[in-house]
């Protein structure tokens, strides 16, 4: 499965900005800062994003040798929520969902949602933190539960 987009980003941020007149009555944001925020949301966010998974996989990889992780793909991304596999003996063995730390203060139906997709999985999936900084922050208590694995 593949996500194809049924717009530009510029597209987005249009529909964003006409939006505000039906929701709040008035235009809060200008054109253009709602392009801007259409644009840091599907490109900087999903740069960004890989960037932090690939450096979650490269932390594990040095500090929890018995066991491999990887890049999801496909199903166990778009559809599980999972980021980063992880495998012990060449078997999956759990999944990591990667998340900003303000993440844990979402709305409900949010994190609702991701847990729902990720318990379709039959492996556990934990979820790992980072700061504003790219920071990883709940290193070592991860590292306890995936060596539980």
């Amino acid at each position: 499965m593949s996500v194809v987009s049924k717009g530009t980003v510029e597209d987005f941020g249009v529909n964003l900005y006409k939006s505000q007149m039906n929701y709040w009555g008035e235009y809060k944001y200008t054109l253009s800062e709602c392009i801007q925020w259409e644009y840091d949301l599907f490109v900087i966010q999903s740069l960004k994003g890989g960037k932090i998974e690939r450096s979650v996989i490269s932390e594990l990889s040095s500090r929890v040798r018995e066991y491999g992780f990887s890049e999801a793909q496909g199903f166990l991304d778009e559809e599980l929520r999972i980021d980063v596999v992880i495998t012990k003996g060449g078997e999956s063995v759990g999944g990591i969902q990667v998340k900003p730390l303000t993440y844990r203060f979402m709305r409900q139906g949010v994190i609702d949602f991701n847990e729902s997709a990720n318990k379709k999985w039959d492996k556990p999936v934990l979820y790992f933190y980072y700061d504003m900084n790219e920071r990883l922050i709940n290193s070592g208590n991860l590292i306890e539960e995936i060596r539980k694995l």
